[in-house]
């Protein structure tokens, strides 16, 4: 691989990283939702937004595509476990898409962030913290909507 090949690599994951994101602004549209980000401190920024925040519920939704298999998978305990380092809002969803999720390593990395918002005894300012696939989260907001 070539160094152009790794940032045309890397603005291809930015592009469908957003598309994704677009996705679920608009589904959250769909259900009565206005979606806005919000601005706060991570453990490693200080500028930092969210990718979806839904005010009238105070829901931090934060959005991971992924379309083959590779490391980045593993970023979700480290947004998880920033979220309740640092996040001030009712409820935070980590929602995964994109055909990787359904492979055997996607799956085995989803079911370990769940064990591990399971194993949480203390969440700060977080009430609740939900991992779901996409279509896990379409069925939740459906059951949420204004």
């Amino acid at each position: 691989m070539t160094k152009g090949d790794a940032v045309n690599q890397g603005q291809k994951a930015n592009q469908t990283g957003r598309s994704f994101e677009d996705k679920v602004k608009q589904l959250v549209s769909e259900y009565g939702f206005e979606s806005t980000q919000k601005k706060y401190e991570s453990k490693y920024s200080t500028r930092s937004k969210t990718d979806v925040y839904l005010p009238e519920i105070d829901t931090v939704i934060e959005c991971k595509y992924q379309g083959v298999s590779g490391t980045a998978d593993q970023k979700g305990i480290t947004e998880i476990a920033n979220a309740i380092y640092t996040l001030n809002a009712k409820r935070y969803i980590y929602v995964v898409g994109g055909p990787h999720w359904d492979t055997d390593r996607g799956n085995k990395m989803y079911s370990f962030c769940k064990e591990f918002v399971d194993d949480q005894k203390d969440l700060n300012q977080l009430q609740e913290i939900l991992v779901m696939k996409y279509s896990e989260f379409k069925d939740w907001i459906s059951k949420h909507q204004k």
